[in-house]
């Protein structure tokens, strides 16, 4: 019996998963702080053909910096990770460099998608920028 009850949660988790990722429609849109505030993280879920019904793909932003640093170890400004993978069972991630004033930045997200609520993750830039830090954000837009 002890057995059983241990597979049955396996297949409901194993189910659910891919699920999630196909209840999000094009346009939702996830965005708030990082758990310490190092960063902002934005979510886009996204279609890669026209007319899809339920978004596969993210477009990710992270905001990193001082208002108003524009230069400097960790200049001010919104970086669109543009290479988010495909999401799988819910999961995302996405990494990407900027070369700015000759240095090479490079920033990093990852993410789980809590149904259409909200998504946990985390996220990290250049060392000047802080720490990785973690985020749990609310849906702002349903798609």
């Amino acid at each position: 019996m002890r057995r059983r009850a241990v597979l049955c949660i396996l297949l409901v988790a194993s189910v659910t998963a891919p699920a999630v990722a196909a209840a999000l429609t094009s346009g939702t849109t996830f965005t708030g702080p990082s758990r310490h505030g190092r960063y902002a993280v934005t979510v886009f879920a996204r279609c890669s053909v026209a007319g899809c019904v339920s978004a596969r793909l993210f477009t990710v932003q992270v905001t990193a910096g001082r208002p108003g640093a524009l230069a400097g170890r960790c200049p001010y400004g919104t970086y669109e990770l543009t290479d988010a993978a495909p999401i799988a069972a819910g999961h995302f991630s996405a990494t990407a460099q900027f070369r700015l004033f000759g240095r090479i930045l490079t920033f990093s997200a990852s993410g789980t998608i809590d149904g259409v609520r909200s998504v946990h993750g985390s996220v990290s830039g250049p060392p000047a920028c802080g720490a990785p830090d973690t985020y749990t954000i609310p849906v702002t837009v349903v798609g």
